[in-house]
């Protein structure tokens, strides 16, 4: 009797819990210079470079996207990937999210600011604005936004 051979597929799930998107944050540009400006044959020619995207989450998680996609290739797979995951603070959500330049002056019109470049704010509706440390994924800061009661 001759041997065959069967493939075997094997699949392992993971305990995913998806959340809903409550809040979304691109870096913000620098302005364009007001000496000449480019042609307008070298602007359509270049490729569209696009910052991080920070997604908040409504379980209080934010996830650090990247876009995806090729310069050369008109169709090819392109979409947003996540980078990185910071787990947020339990029971909380993200109700806005903002990037701000660390050193806006040092940027260029042309560049698209990198993570190390940017600093990220969350704000739960609630009292706390919370500065993300986005290089070791915790809790840089935490101000209190009102002061607290005086006493008479």
């Amino acid at each position: 009797m001759p041997e065959t051979s069967v493939a075997v597929h094997r699949c392992r799930f993971v305990d995913y819990n998806p959340s809903a998107i409550t809040a979304l944050a691109f870096p913000p540009i620098p302005l364009p210079p007001t000496k000449k400006p480019k042609s307008a044959a070298e602007q359509s020619r270049s490729f569209p470079k696009f910052g991080t995207l920070a997604v908040g989450h409504a379980n209080g998680n934010i996830d650090l996207c990247e876009w995806t996609g090729s310069e050369r290739d008109l169709q090819s797979h392109q979409g947003w990937t996540v980078t990185k995951s910071i787990s947020g603070l339990y029971p909380s959500k993200v109700d806005s999210l903002v990037f701000i330049l660390r050193d806006p002056d040092t940027l260029k019109y042309e560049d698209v600011p990198t993570i190390s470049d940017l600093r990220l704010f969350s704000s739960g509706g609630g009292s706390d604005l919370i500065e993300w440390n986005m290089e070791h994924l915790c809790i840089r800061a935490s101000p209190s936004l009102f002061p607290p009661p005086r006493s008479p």
